[in-house]
């Protein structure tokens, strides 16, 4: 790489002519807020016990078994995953068979085509 792709930025960081970081240029300091979730997490880990664990799925089962339908929303959500949003294609004259793809997939070949 040639001396004169090399530049500085305002703030100091070494890039190439395209924007991009040089090798050894040293990373930004993240998230601050991932220690603080970290610290949360370690202290439920070692608060809730697996016995708590199993008396609040048995609650959850419990109520969704009662017709309760945030229960079963939230078991089956827990349990199965969350269901895809499905999206529905008009004027597909030349796939007849076609009905309806997930949204995500729809978005990927839109992505793909750039």
């Amino acid at each position: 790489m040639s001396g004169s792709n090399r530049k500085r930025s305002a703030k100091g960081e070494k890039r190439d002519g395209r924007g991009r970081f040089l090798p050894g240029t040293a990373p930004g300091p993240g998230n601050p807020h991932v220690q603080q979730l970290s610290a949360w997490r370690s202290a439920v880990a070692e608060t809730v016990t697996a016995a708590d664990l199993r008396k609040v799925i048995a609650m959850l089962v419990k109520k969704a078994k009662a017709g309760e339908p945030w229960a079963v929303r939230e078991l089956l959500d827990r349990t199965l995953g969350k269901p895809h949003q499905m999206l529905e294609l008009t004027g597909m004259s030349t796939m007849p068979n076609v009905k309806a793809l997930p949204a995500d997939v729809i978005e990927d070949i839109i992505d793909a085509r750039g």
